[in-house]
């Protein structure tokens, strides 16, 4: 949920990228294609970051106590949480598809 109004809140912050991409021709798949990389890119560098973390940590205080982990578990939540960050990307591409380009561009004055 937190990935997912994260993104949303991106995604409103940029509307007027978007409208201004639209205005110049850019098709709504497009920039649905863009937002769901961001939410892919983002989430896999998490993950990554996340694990790497991990295993210096599990490195770092091997003499204190043993870490142990099952790759076979961090893969699967690793696809669990990019597939229900691209999920919740919906929300974002639904905001984008249903702006109105020229009230954007303008502020809301048309």
């Amino acid at each position: 949920m937190v990935v997912a109004f994260f993104f949303l809140i991106l995604t409103v912050q940029k509307l007027k990228v978007f409208a201004l991409l639209e205005a110049v021709g850019a098709r709504t798949r497009s920039l649905a294609a863009f937002v769901f990389n961001q939410i892919g890119f983002m989430v896999v560098l998490g993950v990554a970051v996340g694990v790497a973390m991990l295993a210096g940590a599990a490195a770092a205080t091997r003499e204190v106590f043993s870490i142990s982990v099952d790759p076979l578990l961090v893969a699967t939540l690793g696809t669990a949480v990019l597939v229900a960050s691209l999920a919740s990307g919906i929300f974002s591409v639904r905001r984008i598809v249903k702006q109105d380009a020229a009230t954007i561009a303008t502020g809301g004055k048309r």
